[in-house]
C-alpha cells in the first residue's frame, strides 16, 4: 500500500487547484487565468498549514470556541449572601432529610445540634413517611438509647431513655405538656419530633408524671411554600386498611398566611389473633409568619377503638431462666378493650422584641377520655406473675379516665 507523506500531499495540492483537467487556451493563458481566478485567501493558506501540520485546524477550533477576553467583557464583583432563621423556626434537615440540625429546646428556641448544650435529636417528617412509622414509638427506636417499654398497639406507648421510663402521656405538643393522648402520638401530625437525652426540666419543665432522665417534644406540621397535596393507602398484617391526606397551602403577601390539613383512618385485624383496631384522626393547622410576629393555631380530634390489644406480662422476680416464648400472634388475655378520645386545641405566639431577644406565650387545651378492661398478672392487683413453666394468673379488671386540661407558657428568650 502506497503512502503519501505530508511534504508530497502539501505539494501536491496546489496542483490540483491551479491544474485544469481540460483547456484549450495555451499552457501559459491558462496558468495566468488560474491565477487571476484563484487568488490565494487567507482560508486557502490556513488549509494548507493544515495539511502540512495536522494540527491547525484543531487549534482554530479551540480558539474560536474561547475567544480571548476583551476591554469591554463586563466583570462581576463577588456577592456574598448570609442570613440567620427566626428563633422559633425549624432547623433544615442535614443531607437525606431524616434528622434536622437542631432540635427545639423550650426556653432556649431552635438550637443547632453543634452548638447545643445538651444531647438531643430531632427526627423529620420525611424519615417517619420513609419507615411508615405509626406511632412516635416506632420513630423514638432509631436512637440506641430509646427502648420500648410496652407492647405496641397496647394500652400506652412508653420508652425508656437511658435506662429512665417517658409514659406516653408526658410527650409535649410545640412546647407544652398535657396536650397529647395518654396512650400514644399518632406520626399524621408530627413535622418535627425532638427527642433530648438527659435532665429537662429546665428547658421544657415537669411533665405530668414526671418523667426524668429527657424529654419526647412534638412539633405539629407547617404548610411549606410549595403546595402539597398527598392522599395514601395502607395495608398492615393480616386485614388492616387505611387511608390518610395530607394538604397544604400558604397564600396571602410573601406568603405570610398557611393551612396544613390531615386526616387518617384503620380499621382491621393487627397483630393480635381476631382482634381489631380502628383508629380516627383529623387535624387542622393554621399559622401566620410575619418580619417580626409568629402565630399559630392547632386543633386535632384523635379516635380509638381496640379489641384484643397486646397483653403486658411481668415474671416472677427469682426467675433466672425465661420459659419458651410463644406465638406472637397467641391472645392471652381474651376479651381485652380499649377506647381513647382527645380532643385539643393549642396556639402560641412569638414576638421579636429585638434581633436578639423574643417574646413568647402560648396556651393549649385538651379533653381526654380512656375506657379499658385491662387484665393484670401484678401481686398486688390479685394476679400471680408468670414462673419458669409459663404459668400465671390474670385478674381483670376495668379502667376509666376523664381529664380536662389546660396548659400554659410565656416568658422572654
Amino acid at each position: 500500500m502506497r503512502r503519501d507523506s505530508p511534504a508530497a500531499t502539501n505539494r501536491l495540492f496546489p496542483f490540483l487547484l491551479s491544474q485544469p483537467m481540460t483547456s484549450s487556451l495555451p499552457r501559459q493563458a491558462t496558468a495566468r487565468a488560474l491565477q487571476e481566478h484563484f487568488v490565494p485567501t487567507p482560508v486557502s493558506t490556513l488549509v494548507r498549514l493544515a495539511l502540512g501540520t495536522g494540527m491547525a485546524l484543531a487549534c482554530a477550533a479551540v480558539s474560536a470556541q474561547a475567544p480571548a477576553p476583551t476591554a469591554t467583557t463586563p466583570t462581576l464583583k463577588e456577592v456574598t449572601v448570609s442570613g440567620e432563621a427566626p428563633p422559633s423556626a425549624i432547623a433544615p434537615p442535614y443531607a437525606g432529610g431524616q434528622v434536622a440540625r437542631g432540635s427545639s429546646l423550650g426556653i432556649l428556641g431552635t438550637v443547632g445540634t453543634l452548638g447545643s448544650p445538651l444531647s438531643s435529636t430531632s427526627y423529620t417528617a420525611d424519615l417517619i413517611q420513609d419507615e411508615q412509622a405509626r406511632t412516635i414509638g416506632d420513630v423514638l427506636q432509631n436512637d440506641a438509647s430509646v427502648r420500648t417499654a410496652t407492647a405496641a398497639g397496647g394500652f400506652s406507648e412508653d420508652i425508656t431513655v437511658g435506662g429512665f421510663t417517658i409514659t406516653g402521656g408526658d410527650t409535649g405538643l410545640n412546647g407544652l405538656y398535657g396536650l397529647t393522648s395518654a396512650s400514644r402520638v399518632p406520626t399524621e401530625i408530627v413535622e418535627r419530633l425532638d427527642l433530648l437525652k438527659g435532665p429537662g426540666t429546665l428547658i421544657n419543665g415537669i411533665p405530668p408524671s414526671g418523667s426524668i432522665g429527657g424529654s419526647v417534644n412534638v412539633m405539629t406540621k407547617r404548610p411549606a411554600d410549595a403546595p402539597l397535596t398527598r392522599v395514601g393507602l395502607g395495608y398492615l398484617s393480616d386485614a388492616q386498611f387505611g387511608a390518610s391526606v395530607d394538604i397544604g397551602r400558604r397564600f396571602g403577601e410573601d406568603n405570610a398566611w398557611g393551612i396544613r390539613v390531615n386526616g387518617a383512618y384503620r380499621d382491621g385485624e393487627a397483630s393480635i389473633d381476631n382482634g381489631n383496631q380502628q383508629v380516627g384522626l383529623g387535624s387542622v393547622g393554621l399559622d401566620y409568619r410575619g418580619r417580626r410576629l409568629r402565630w399559630s393555631l392547632d386543633a386535632y380530634s384523635q379516635n380509638e377503638d381496640i379489641e384484643e390489644f397486646r397483653p403486658q406480662m411481668g415474671f416472677e422476680p427469682a426467675l433466672t431462666v425465661l420459659p419458651p416464648p410463644p406465638d406472637s400472634r397467641s391472645n392471652w388475655f381474651p376479651g381485652t378493650t380499649l377506647k381513647l378520645q382527645d380532643n385539643v386545641v393549642a396556639s402560641r405566639i412569638e414576638y421579636d422584641l429585638t434581633d436578639q431577644l423574643t417574646a413568647y406565650a402560648g396556651i393549649g387545651y385538651r379533653d381526654g377520655s380512656a375506657e379499658q378492661m385491662f387484665p393484670s398478672t401484678q401481686t398486688r392487683s390479685g394476679g400471680a406473675p408468670m414462673n419458669g413453666l409459663g404459668s400465671f394468673t390474670v385478674l381483670n379488671g376495668f379502667y376509666d379516665a376523664y381529664s380536662k386540661t389546660t396548659s400554659a407558657d410565656i416568658g422572654l428568650r
